[in-house]
This record gives structure tokens, C-alpha cells and sequence, in this order.
């Protein structure tokens, strides 16, 4: 069962801030979810997070908040410009993230999105593509 219930905002200025945060936020990330989706929390989080540190730009805000209905909700956004998400969407809408999953099955790049669409209950994205919301359910 959860521990943690209240909202939390992380502020991330630099590669070197995230690297030294990191088991920060893992653990006040597992410490809000129950234990049957902790390994879907953190493989989204991460798909989402380096997504932000690599593509995006610093600073990046990370929130993490256990919703009146117990669901976990993790928000990402970084400073950069965004990416075509509706591209991505539609896409993923058209074929699904398993079926886009396989066929990227030995890529390097590119299936973080269709990941974190298998991994978690909900997956939202601002309009220019530089925030994104989770969704899992406990």
C-alpha cells in the first residue's frame, strides 16, 4: 500500500543534478504506488525521464501524485520544444503500441512511447509534445 500521499514537484536543472537525484526519486516513486506496479511505475518513469534528458532541455519538472482514487500520476516537462506528438499518436492509434512494439523490436531508439502506452493505464501529451502525463492504477 502506498506511504506517500502527498503531491511532489522535482525540479531538474542539469544532468548532473538528475544523476545525483535519481534514487531520490525512485524511491519516493515506489514509496507511492503498491508493490504489483512498482516495476510498470518505474518503467514508465524512466522511459518518460530520459526521454526529457536526452531529447528534451533543462530544467525539467517532475511530478509524482497519488490521486483521490489512488491512482499514481506522473507528470514530466522539460524546457525543450517538444516533439510531433499527434504524429506519434496517430500512429499509435492506428496500429497499437504492441504491434508498433514488435515491429521497432530491435531498434534502439523510438519505443520508449509505445512502452510506456503498454506499461501504464493512461498516457497523456501537452500539445507541442514536451509534457507528459501517466496514469497506473494501484
Amino acid at each position: 500500500m502506498p506511504t506517500c500521499t502527498v503531491p511532489s514537484t522535482f525540479k531538474i536543472e542539469s544532468l548532473e543534478q538528475y544523476k545525483d537525484n535519481y534514487n531520490l526519486l525512485e524511491r519516493h516513486l515506489k514509496s507511492m504506488c503498491s508493490e504489483k506496479n512498482q516495476f510498470s511505475a518505474m518503467c514508465a518513469f524512466n522511459e518518460a525521464i530520459n526521454n526529457a534528458v536526452v531529447h528534451g532541455e533543462f530544467p525539467i519538472i517532475v511530478e509524482l501524485e497519488l490521486l483521490s482514487t489512488d491512482d499514481l500520476l506522473i507528470k514530466i516537462k522539460d524546457s525543450g520544444n517538444g516533439f510531433p506528438v499527434h504524429e506519434k499518436l496517430d500512429l499509435i492509434h492506428k496500429k497499437g503500441s504492441r504491434q508498433l512494439l514488435e515491429e521497432t523490436l530491435f531498434e534502439e531508439n523510438g519505443r520508449g512511447i509505445y512502452i510506456m502506452f503498454e506499461v501504464v493505464n493512461e498516457v497523456f501529451f501537452n500539445d507541442i509534445g514536451n509534457e507528459i502525463t501517466l496514469i497506473i492504477s494501484n
